[in-house]
């Protein structure tokens, strides 16, 4: 997602609220990351680090780093908040309002009680970070400074993941049924993981899974009823695939599953152990109790053994999951380039 510019509170005390905060757990970022805030607020003996990052559209984001009270507390001791910040809390703000750009920070560096260096990538400047709240009495140094403007590359590559993660926890990506993610979701993020794939000369497969019976269920019990089934079918598929791998609703009763760095054989031995797993679950029908799973289909296409972008990935996918749908259970074919057919 694109990288917002960065900006920074008062000195004097930061009128921003925090009642609209959005707690992002440290644990959801890898550990080198977690290490950058650590790194900030214990190299400048400081107990607040505020990123301030502007969007495309002109807004606003705060991204906040505080110690905790004891270091023994879960995170590692640190509390990690995002949150966008409202028209008058822009305008409140200085050096969002007046400087926008690499000068006038004497005020807010060296010799001051809060330290600031802007965040810049490449040659755009895209916001700012800040050190406040001091362990020592001291105020901070030219060599602070120094410190504080490299420690923010750091930050810059942290801000895209914390950044990536508060976004997908959005509800705008989470379908309201299954509570997997949605279509917008799937698009988006299948569109960022080929894309990477490509770069890195990495694989990455597809699912696409159809629940063959599933109209039988809503035909038998009716559409409530069905719902139910495919929250909780959703569910299993979500505990049964690795954590790196990625599941979204495609639609009606149709999902599909990204996995990262996953070849074509390897994809095929994920989905029979999928097959496997969800097969021997059940699921629970209001007034009939536990049944077993309607049987599923699966479609996988990969890159770059046979796709060679998002949308082939996904055209491949489905004219696997078509032929799978003719053959009996086990059901699940992988595409073919060379025989421009699905294989088993």
């Amino acid at each position: 997602m694109p990288m917002r510019s960065d900006r920074i509170p008062k000195p004097s005390g930061s009128a921003i609220s925090s009642r609209s905060s959005t707690p992002i757990t440290l644990r959801s970022l890898p550990e080198i990351e977690r290490a950058t805030w650590r790194l900030v607020l214990h190299t400048l003996s400081v107990r607040c680090c505020t990123a301030f990052v502007r969007e495309e559209e002109g807004r606003w984001m705060l991204v906040r780093a505080r110690s905790a009270l004891s270091p023994s507390e879960p995170e590692g001791g640190i509390h990690l908040s995002l949150r966008y910040l409202t028209p008058s809390e822009v305008q409140a703000l200085p050096l969002i309002r007046d400087r926008m750009d690499e000068e006038g920070f004497s005020s807010f560096g060296a010799g001051s009680e809060c330290l600031t260096v802007p965040l810049v990538t490449g040659n755009h400047m895209c916001g700012f970070l800040q050190a406040s709240e001091r362990r020592m009495s001291a105020p901070f140094s030219e060599h602070d400074r120094t410190t504080l403007q490299l420690l923010s590359r750091h930050v810059l590559s942290s801000l895209r993941s914390i950044l990536r993660a508060s976004e997908e926890d959005s509800p705008a990506y989470i379908d309201y049924l299954t509570h997997v993610y949605n279509y917008r979701y799937f698009c988006q993020r299948l569109k960022r993981d080929s894309l990477q794939a490509e770069l890195s000369g990495r694989p990455l497969s597809l699912f696409m899974i159809d629940l063959n019976q599933y109209k039988r269920i809503n035909d038998t019990h009716g559409h409530e009823t069905g719902n139910l089934v495919l929250a909780q079918i959703a569910s299993l598929l979500r505990r049964a695939v690795r954590e790196t791998d990625v599941v979204c609703r495609y639609g009606g009763d149709e999902f599909v599953v990204i996995l990262p760095d996953t070849d074509r054989q390897q994809a095929l031995a994920v989905a029979h152990r999928l097959e496997a797993a969800v097969r021997a679950c059940q699921v629970e029908i209001p007034g009939l109790g536990p049944v077993m799973i309607p049987h599923f289909s699966i479609g996988i296409s990969t890159l770059p053994f046979s796709a060679s972008s998002d949308e082939e990935l996904i055209r491949q996918a489905d004219q696997a999951l078509y032929m799978a749908k003719r053959h009996s259970s086990p059901a699940i074919h992988s595409f073919d380039k060379a025989s421009s057919l699905p294989a088993s």
